[in-house]
């Protein structure tokens, strides 16, 4: 899978550097579009999208190509479709990040001293994508380790993954120590690749070195004709091979626009293909899940509003995320600044390291950790155990916006309020705050989201009494799959990207009041 989405998203993020302002913006609109709709809802569409009457089944037989319907769902091939438009984003996004500061003089140069257009980008840019590329599959990859719900969704019972043996055996009697062995054979495979990968993770909290900056221009093209030397030298052994490899390059340099724009639109359309069925089967007026739906209407919006056990769990999940939030953002936040300010610099570096790396460690793990942990309290099944791991989920996230927000503010400012006698409560209180209250924003969000969303911790640490909006959506895929899910996602889309837009106004009103009370200078 990993090596699937690097193959889907380097041509995304290559488009989104290349394409002019507007187009690039709507590209990644559309990469980022999907992170407004949990995952669990996206796996129920493509439960939609690759059943044996789905669309894509009826688009194949309508063309001829098959002349029966393909078994695509309830088997390896769908977890992996939908598992990779699931983590297509983490691929992306770092690649972009690393496309976007590569000096393109490099192969215009190249192609100036006669490469075609194919060898120079192969030998220029694509070397220069490598840690862009390492950090992608590492995200996919351990991402993957671990995966629960798409699997258990999209995967037949005859060969579970991992993480679904686990959830099958955990409250079996007898199997505490089966349970324990597998996932700690998780944890150490995640140790051991996110040690090796810390810094293709960015999960280090020194700043890159600048004693060899990467060279560019010309010397830089020099470089690399010099490293595929042999590589040419080789081909010029066997007597007109170089003659085909290179009428090959040039014939594929004459098409690279079109295999770009054939692999972007493919990868877009995976991206957006789970939000249009659920747009659509959410005005369903069909009581079966049909798709396309034989009539619209908002009958089962209607039915959300009126159902009373959905609204509970809707409710519950809400005031949990919020409590959840708000103490992973505080605790996350003190624990950024004494990071920042630290003069131990092991210690801030491995205080870092330990707060940040649960963010790309599978869920799996903290769940089954969480779950015999809080097992012999008697608070499994309530609603504190489910804080708690919310607690557990934000803290990474708000951790690393607030390391970065607080590498940024000036400590002159705080030994100016000092020095003039305020207390350091009254310094946090009027300085450190207001000039960090939009990152605080958003890593409150971000938190929140990401425990709102949950299903893993809510399936481990939850109860009959204690459903959340996630367990009850994921009990109705399984036991019901009626249109009522595709409301409730089309919901949860408009909340969270109100949500965004919320805290977006807030955070440039709150700038635009900070920049105005802060003295000429500062």
């Amino acid at each position: 899978m990993a090596l699937l989405t690097l193959l889907l998203g380097y041509p995304i993020a290559y488009a989104a550097v290349r394409l002019p302002k507007l187009w690039s913006g709507l590209l990644l609109t559309a990469v980022v579009l999907p992170f407004f709709t949990a995952a669990l809802v996206r796996t129920y569409a493509w439960q939609v999208l690759l059943a044996n009457n789905g669309p894509i089944n009826e688009f194949l037989l309508s063309l001829g190509v098959i002349s029966a319907p393909l078994k695509l769902v309830y088997n390896d091939i769908g977890v992996v479709i939908g598992t990779t438009q699931v983590l297509l984003p983490m691929m992306v996004f770092p690649l972009y990040s690393v496309m976007r500061r590569i000096d393109r003089s490099g192969v215009l140069a190249a192609q100036s001293m006669g490469a075609h257009p194919l060898r120079a980008w192969l030998t220029v840019f694509v070397p220069q994508t490598g840690a862009g590329i390492a950090s992608g599959l590492s995200l996919v990859f351990l991402s993957t380790l671990g995966y629960f719900i798409t699997p258990m969704l999209l995967q037949g019972p005859a060969t579970p993954m991992l993480a679904q043996r686990i959830f099958s055996l955990i409250s079996l009697p007898g199997q505490s120590a089966t349970v324990a062995a597998q996932a700690t054979l998780v944890l150490i495979a995640s140790v051991i690749c996110m040690y090796v990968l810390r810094k293709r993770l960015g999960i280090v909290l020194e700043a890159p070195s600048e004693g060899s900056p990467p060279r560019s221009g010309l010397r830089g093209v020099r470089d690399k004709v010099r490293n595929v030397q042999p590589f040419r030298d080789g081909i010029g052994v066997v007597p007109g091979l170089g003659r085909v490899v290179d009428y090959g390059g040039r014939l594929l340099s004459a098409i690279r626009y079109p295999a770009l724009a054939v692999l972007v639109v493919f990868g877009v359309a995976l991206l957006l293909a789970p939000m249009v069925v659920i747009v659509a089967v959410a005005f369903s007026d069909s009581a079966f899940l049909t798709f396309p739906p034989p009539a619209y209407s908002t009958r089962w919006f209607e039915w959300y509003f009126n159902n009373d056990a959905w609204l509970g769990s809707t409710w519950l999940s809400f005031w949990m995320s919020i409590i959840g939030a708000t103490i992973a953002t505080i605790v996350g936040s003190l624990a950024a600044f004494g990071i920042v300010r630290s003069t131990r610099r092991t210690l801030s570096t491995t205080g870092y390291l330990l707060l940040a790396a649960p963010l790309v460690m599978p869920q799996i793990i903290f769940a089954t950790a969480l779950f015999y942990t809080v097992a012999p309290t008697g608070l499994l099944g309530t609603p504190a155990a489910l804080i708690l791991s919310y607690i557990v989920l934000g803290i990474p996230f708000v951790v690393i916006i607030m390391t970065a927000t607080f590498r940024g503010l000036d400590p002159a400012l705080e030994r100016a309020a000092t020095s003039m006698g305020a207390k350091p409560p009254v310094v946090a209180r009027t300085v450190i705050v207001p000039l960090v209250m939009p990152a605080i924003f958003g890593a409150l969000l971000f938190a929140f989201i990401t425990a709102f969303d949950d299903l893993v911790m809510s399936q481990f640490l939850g109860s009959f009494s204690v459903v959340t909006l996630m367990r009850r959506l994921f009990e109705n895929i399984l036991f019901e799959v009626s249109p009522a899910v595709a409301s409730v996602g089309v919901l949860l889309i408009g909340f969270v990207a109100t949500l965004g837009a919320v805290a977006y106004v807030l955070t440039r009103l709150r700038s635009r009041t900070v920049n105005r009370s802060l003295p000429e200078g500062a």
